[in-house]
């Protein structure tokens, strides 16, 4: 029996290019090794795709089994490693380009906390946002743009006037010229001087503090013209060594400098990614004997940007931090973050760098200026379309129907749930095949999840206790986080209307949920009576990830009980060829646990014909093709490994041409 073996095993991913038959230096032999797919693809959209029935071609089988025997192939090659050394990672670290984007915390009025530090501190607004149906309101503040400088986010919870500031926070620092000019400033604004300008214990530098009217300290320090004026957040914690080993090698900070006062009993540490004087850092204090404090509600988090959100996540976790939120775009967004709490439980948010620019780019056109902006456009186009004569409204017309016509070479069709289910259909027809035990209690992938709502209805039905679906059309990504919030208002409204919090909903960049200007408000997610929601529940259970799953790395350690991969290896063939077919398929038997499910539902090679003249790459690769979708069950049971398959026959219901068999592969 020809059988195919590894060869140098890969540390990335198998790959088609790195197996080859064993037999393959004798006549007749096949060898694989010379397949490479096509490199200029360089996104795959794993969304789901059309039809399958259970006519399948049968040329491969013809060009595989001259011998009238099944192909074997060592299954570890399908289990190759994916995770990088954690040497590599901590240096990535080093490499990382970081900087502090903002600092979240929560004020009990908004508009007097704003009008205190832009008549007192001399910030400016940057930008203000009102989210009355999640009860809650976002102001950022600072001494410029976002995007090059670490600002405040303000958040005021509706209804909440009040937050305990705990006695581990420390307070803020400002550069300003002159501070003595600043304080008497506050005094005139009615505020609340602690400390009187004066040289620094043990130093010059002039500092004074004030408190705003939340009680939220400022040290006021004295410097030259600076770059970044915000530039100090202070916390203190119980083991200063620890926090300083903690935030060097799983955040990339650098020691900037350390001072004992064995005469007041602290010490202190600042930590940052480039000078003080041109860069905001993180003072940490060590009081003597002190190893616990009390955090309180009111703060919440700093933000910090990075290049990769999954790989700092890995970096985290091998220096002993804990990670709050996996890494993953937010809710209905394309924003990808991950959250952690260091070993005294500060809370810290990573933000890609790429997606915030681009977060801040949507969100600079203010909304008054965009309604002013469409009800004036509504009027001139109703004005020109009176004087427009008929031949113009054929014109556009025509322009209208070339739109309808958009081809979706990746099958990330927007109305793909549309186009599977019949007019008399609500309920997808494969949930009536699909059986319990599959999900219930189960941590489950689903690979090309397009809008959703698959994903959901599996959670819903079958109790899973994760799942997670995956597709690399963000489009397609925000659809489903929109359908997710769709309904959970809806259930919001049917049982507590106008108690609903932010934070029920998922987490963002700085202490929000489904967006990234979100209420920070843990509080509400911490309490009983809001906890046990089943709109709660849903969102704790269902997230959704922008990804290239196929040329994906593996995330570290994680795995799955049941994998869904629904109407998507069409997709992945004819975009990536038979090595990318492949490397789905070892890719799922990694992601597997032991005992591990696979639903498949594989299309037909007949709708490979339909569909391959959609892109110049899927047309080239359709003229290539070995493994044709009649091979698949015996690739996955005698190449990858899979023990055993049973074939479900599913339900009438759909549309015609999605009536269709779905393979279940048991690990």
């Amino acid at each position: 029996m020809v059988r195919l073996i590894p060869m140098a095993a890969s540390s990335i991913r198998p790959s088609l290019s790195s197996l080859r038959f064993a037999g393959a230096s004798r006549p007749g032999a096949i060898s694989l090794a010379a397949f490479s797919p096509p490199r200029r693809l360089s996104f795959f959209h794993l969304a789901s795709g059309v039809s399958q029935s259970q006519s399948f071609g049968f040329k491969a089988s013809k060009l595989l089994r001259s011998d009238g025997k099944t192909m074997g192939v060592v299954a570890n090659a399908a289990q190759a490693s994916t995770t990088a050394s954690p040497e590599n990672v901590l240096e990535w670290v080093k490499q990382d380009k970081r900087r502090l984007l903002h600092v979240v915390y929560r004020v009990g009025d908004l508009d007097r906390t704003i009008k205190f530090y832009t008549e007192c501190l001399g910030m400016k607004l940057l930008r203000k946002r009102d989210i009355p149906e999640e009860r809650y309101t976002n102001a950022f503040l600072g001494y410029g743009p976002e995007d090059s400088h670490f600002v405040i986010e303000l958040t005021y919870n509706y209804g909440v006037d009040k937050y305990d500031i705990g006695t581990a926070f420390g307070h803020f620092g400002v550069a300003v010229e002159d501070v003595g000019k600043t304080v008497e400033l506050v005094k005139a604004k009615g505020g609340k001087v602690t400390r009187e300008p004066g040289p620094v214990k043990g130093g010059n530098t002039v500092i004074a503090f004030v408190e705003d009217p939340d009680g939220y300290k400022f040290e006021l320090l004295e410097r030259g013209p600076t770059p970044e004026p915000l530039c100090q957040v202070m916390l203190r914690v119980g083991d200063l060594d620890r926090s300083i080993a903690f935030y060097e090698k799983a955040f990339g900070m650098e020691l900037l400098r350390k001072r004992d006062n064995p005469e007041y009993k602290y010490t202190i540490a600042m930590l940052g990614y480039g000078p003080e004087d041109k860069n905001a850092v993180l003072e940490l204090t060590y009081n003597y004997g002190v190893t616990e404090y009390n955090k309180g509600n009111a703060y919440a988090q700093i933000a910090v940007g990075t290049d990769d959100v999954y790989k700092t996540a890995e970096a985290i976790k091998l220096c002993g931090g804990k990670i709050t939120r996996e890494p993953g775009p937010l809710p209905g967004l394309n924003t990808k973050i991950t959250a952690c709490l260091d070993p005294d439980g500060w809370k810290s948010v990573f933000v890609d760098n790429v997606d915030f620019l681009k977060e801040l780019e949507m969100a600079r056109p203010s909304k008054t200026f965009q309604k002013s902006d469409r009800a004036m456009n509504t009027e001139e186009k109703k004005e020109k379309k009176s004087e427009q004569p008929d031949h113009q409204d054929e014109q556009k017309q025509q322009q209208k129907n070339k739109k309808r016509k958009q081809v979706f070479p990746y099958g990330n069709y927007r109305a793909y749930y549309g186009y599977r289910l019949g007019q008399d259909t609500e309920e997808d027809p494969r949930l009536k095949v699909f059986k319990k035990e599959w999900f219930q209690g189960k941590d489950c992938l689903d690979i090309g999840c397009n809008a959703g709502i698959m994903t959901i209805e599996i959670a819903k039905i079958f109790c899973c206790r994760s799942i997670l679906g995956v597709d690399i059309d963000p489009d397609r990504v925000r659809d489903a986080y929109w359908h997710l919030n769709k309904l959970m208002r809806m259930k919001k409204a049917k049982t507590t209307p106008g108690n609903a919090s932010k934070m029920e909903v998922g987490e963002s960049a700085n202490g929000s949920d489904c967006n990234i200007e979100g209420s920070p408000n843990e509080e509400t997610k911490d309490s009983p009576k809001n906890s046990s929601t089943e709109e709660t529940k849903l969102c704790d259970i269902v997230s959704f990830r922008n990804e290239d799953f196929v040329n994906s790395q593996d995330p570290p350690n994680k795995q799955y009980d049941t994998i869904l991969c629904l109407s998507v290896t069409k997709w992945i063939h004819l975009n990536w060829g038979d090595d990318g077919l492949l490397t789905l398929f070892s890719k799922i038997w990694r992601l597997l646990r032991p005992g591990g499910i696979l639903v498949l539902e594989p299309q037909p090679w007949k709708s490979y014909d339909k569909n391959h003249k959609v892109s110049e790459t899927a047309r080239a690769n359709y003229q290539n093709l070995i493994f044709h979708p009649q091979l698949f069950q015996d690739i996955l049971l005698d190449n990858i490994g899979f023990r055993t398959v049973e074939d479900i026959t599913s339900v009438s219901g759909s549309k015609s041409g999605f009536d269709r068999p779905i393979l279940v592969f048991h690990k």
